[in-house]
């Protein structure tokens, strides 16, 4: 029987590992990719917790202020079979509503971002769910600019 190069090369390789394996010698494999570290929202300046659904909105806070120019950082965390849209929406005086500033898109598991604000202002968290469900963790951490 004849065999082009590459199919006798596997041939061989597949036959030497089975033979290896059998022997009781170790087969190598390439490793396995981590899974990304867990986010720990609690280590924030400021958390709160709730249980997130689908088609609910849950806002941790209800609302934090801002006064001038400082940047927000912000932390969800979800369990991995729920996915969640979060906005950061800013309160408009003039037209009385909260207008959205910052979407991170729907996802399964946590997420971490920032937002800087440009001027003084009143800011929500908005959690949307959108598949799974479960208990949220938000955090938030204040950094002033100067």
């Amino acid at each position: 029987m004849t065999f082009d190069g590459r199919t006798s090369v596997s041939i061989k390789k597949t036959f030497a590992a089975v033979l290896g394996a059998a022997a009781g010698a170790v087969v190598l494999a390439a490793p396995a990719t981590a899974a990304p570290a867990a986010v720990d929202c609690t280590a924030y300046q400021v958390s709160d917790s709730g249980t997130v659904r689908p088609g609910y909105e849950a806002y941790p806070w209800s609302y934090f202020w801002s006064n001038g120019p400082e940047s927000f950082s912000f932390c969800v965390d979800v369990p991995d079979s729920a996915e969640v849209v979060v906005d950061v929406r800013e309160f408009s005086v003039p037209d009385q509503r909260w207008e959205t500033v910052l979407t991170a898109p729907a996802g399964p598991g946590d997420k971490e971002f920032s937002y800087r604000t440009g001027t003084a202002a009143t800011y929500r968290l908005y959690l949307t769910g959108v598949s799974g469900s479960g208990p949220y963790t938000a955090g938030l951490t204040f950094s002033r600019s100067r």
